[in-house]
């Protein structure tokens, strides 16, 4: 994030904020599980045919991982873009809470939702940088803004977009 803090030094404060947050909930999350994760999931990466048929691609980034990275870079990918796109909250927090009841059928786990929620937040940072390094769009500093208080807000509980608690 230094490059944005170096572009944007307004945001520098919370930034700096925020990795230190991480930092410390890291330190308390409990990291027991490992198993193979695509590693760059995101919306683009998954293909949906006719008859719902649902297929992953791009497995170039295919490592043994918490398996919450995916999950947790696919929910601030689509919080991202939910935001961008003016949609309303509710309605995209009932699909991730379908995601995330489905997960858990699947997977036969309890979700830890502070190390998803950690998840979250820290690919919204990375969303949020990444956004920042492609063809801007016109509102590219608010997208970035948005990204960094959205982080914040799940980090402590309070996102209107998914109740991880």
């Amino acid at each position: 994030m230094a490059e944005v803090e170096l572009a944007l030094p307004a945001f520098g404060p919370l930034i700096q904020g925020l990795l230190q947050v991480i930092e410390h909930q890291k330190a308390d999350l409990s990291w027991d599980w490992e198993a193979p994760i695509h590693g760059n999931l995101h919306s683009d990466q998954i293909l949906v045919d006719d008859s719902a048929n649902i297929g992953i691609v791009d497995w170039d980034d295919l490592s043994i991982g918490d398996p919450l990275y995916d999950i947790g870079r696919l929910i601030a990918h689509i919080i991202f873009v939910s935001k961008q796109l003016k949609v309303d909250s509710s309605r995209t927090t009932q699909h991730m809470e379908s995601l995330l009841d489905s997960y858990i059928l699947a997977t036969n786990k309890k979700l830890d939702r502070n190390r998803l929620r950690w998840h979250i937040a820290v690919a919204l940072l990375v969303r949020g940088k990444i956004s920042a390094l492609r063809p801007l769009p016109p509102n590219w500093i608010e997208d970035i803004g948005e990204s960094l208080s959205e982080a914040h807000k799940i980090l402590h509980g309070r996102s209107q977009w998914i109740a991880i608690g």
